[in-house]
């Protein structure tokens, strides 16, 4: 979250790459052009960075993002400055959750990483230094630590779940409850009860290959004659040859893909975040309802739909269609560019917060390339009958108590992968497992996870740290030092119940004017 103080907003739901303009192919490169005044703008007067998931953050990442904040915040007149001189940056996150993903030349080098003792030139082993300067932002900002010990997504009266869960951090899970979660596999459940949870559930994979092919037998099955597959195939036009696009301007992994959709298919919003507070944020879940083309186009013709109707389970914003209070979308004229096929969208802002099923219009995205002279249009929708864990981290599945609102997800179906994947990811079963809000009754009936396929077994459940040999696994070593590290550090001193009191009151009669705020933003005076 961005907190911009007498700007009067937050942005929410952004992940960091797109938050801070970090390149996820080249987070070495700092940021230029419209991108830089995009991000002076938005953090203008910027007070408050909040950034969660900790665990899944790299140091080149978090290297990129506090340089590009330095660039950028209070317009850049605070580049000496950690995070440009942005008062109040907190770091949240589980280190017992799954660590990012460590692709070639070990980009993906998380926190933990820096209790390897490998600290040539004081980059920690790093290989850019961006990436040395994000692993010295992680010592930074573990010099004061809270920890935090409440459960949030599981009821109290989840106690045996939450027990499991405890154990299943630490590796520790005794056999009797690695047994009780063996009931959730498929074949303890009968084939009409199996039926019956499939319908409603998505599929969680630890890693790419059984994802993909999933989707795929997924749509193959949804599809038919009567209800085709619509190959959406990215369209592009640049300023140099109108109607084409230079592929080469793109990067080739980050690049918008043909995506393949059909009425009834499971899909997530993929690389957008619309309106994060209605529910439009990247990755929620939805089903395609329909698919809307301009009166005589055609996808077999490489034509874009308008839009695309999809029913999202979560969506909170106002009406669309006000015939039918169900499909609901955000203020919008509907008017069609003939140049681009594309929605027009006016977001303003709106009270209206109802937790039920809508249907919603989602139009069709831009990028540009890297020269910045190219536009490629793209379906922001992808399958979403399988999602990876990292993909699906920070959402949850079951049911809520009456009081919030509905998970997108009722039911997730597992696959752990395998005890050696578990040791080059630790923490990918306990972060599977700590999705669902409940295991249902002591024979698994109603439970928000089920697992399948040959990689899920009590063994697999338990000893979850250790080799087949007995011992530690590397990374896990690692952690373990890092958290020992955070677990040195000084903690916050518990308020009285009058500081308590006195803290409320001083938050509510302190408020600043945009001429005020402005004035110690360029003094940096935050302690007046």
């Amino acid at each position: 979250m961005l907190a911009t103080g007498a700007a009067a907003h937050n942005v929410l739901g952004k992940t960091v790459h797109s938050l801070f303009g970090v390149n996820p192919m080249r987070p070495n490169k700092a940021v230029a052009g419209k991108t830089l005044k995009h991000l002076k703008r938005l953090m203008l007067r910027t007070l408050v960075l909040l950034i969660d998931e900790r665990s899944m953050l790299s140091s080149v990442v978090l290297g990129a993002a506090e340089q590009n904040a330095a660039l950028t915040a209070h317009g850049g007149v605070h580049q000496e400055d950690d995070w440009g001189g942005i008062p109040v940056v907190i770091l949240v996150g589980d280190d017992f959750q799954i660590p990012p993903v460590e692709g070639k030349g070990a980009s993906g080098k998380g926190a933990f990483r820096l209790m390897s003792g490998d600290r040539r030139a004081v980059s920690y082993g790093c290989r850019s230094n961006v990436e040395a300067w994000g692993a010295g932002q992680f010592l930074k900002l573990s010099t004061h630590v809270m920890e935090l010990t409440t459960l949030k997504r599981q009821d109290e009266s989840e106690t045996t779940f939450r027990r499991i869960l405890a154990d299943t951090r630490i590796g520790q899970l005794s056999k009797k409850d690695a047994e009780l979660l063996d009931r959730l596999h498929k074949e303890k459940r009968s084939p009409d009860e199996w039926k019956e949870i499939e319908a409603k559930a998505i599929r969680i994979f630890a890693n790419n290959e059984p994802r993909i092919e999933h989707n795929q037998k997924q749509l193959a099955a949804d599809s038919s004659e009567e209800n085709p597959v619509a190959f959406v195939q990215p369209q592009g036009t640049s300023s140099f040859r109108p109607g084409k696009h230079y592929a080469s301007h793109f990067n080739k992994s980050s690049m918008p893909k043909i995506e393949m959709i059909c009425r009834g298919a499971k899909v997530c919003i993929k690389g957008k975040n619309f309106m994060p507070e209605w529910g439009l944020y990247n990755g929620a879940i939805g089903t395609v309802r329909e698919i809307v083309f301009k009166p005589g186009d055609n996808p077999n013709l490489k034509h874009m739909p308008v839009y695309v109707a999809v029913e999202f389970k979560g969506y909170s914003g106002p009406k669309w269609d006000k015939d039918n209070p169900k499909v609901r979308v955000p203020p919008m004229t509907a008017e069609v560019r003939s140049a681009n096929i594309r929605l027009t969208l006016f977001w303003r802002p709106t009270t209206a917060r109802l937790p039920t099923t809508q249907i919603v219009p989602i139009p069709m995205a831009a990028v540009m390339c890297e020269k910045r002279c190219c536009d490629l249009e793209y379906c922001p929708l992808t399958l979403s009958y399988g999602r990876t864990l990292h993909t699906f981290q920070g959402q949850s599945a079951g049911p809520t108590p009456k009081n919030k609102p509905d998970n997108e997800v009722e039911v997730i179906i597992c696959d752990p992968g395998t005890r050696q994947f578990e040791g080059l990811n630790p923490g990918i079963f306990y972060t599977m497992l700590s999705r669902a809000t409940t295991i249902g009754d002591e024979n698994g009936v109603g439970s928000a996870i089920y697992f399948d396929l040959s990689n899920m077994s009590p063994n697999r459940c338990m000893n979850l740290t250790l080799t087949k040999k007995g011992e530690t696994f590397s990374k896990v070593l690692l952690r373990n030092k890092w958290v020992q590290y955070l677990d040195s550090k000084p903690r916050p001193p518990k308020l009285t119940e009058k500081q308590t009191e006195e803290l409320i009151s001083w938050v509510k009669r302190t408020k600043f004017n945009i001429q005020e705020l402005d004035r110690r933003i360029a003094n940096n005076a935050w302690r007046e």
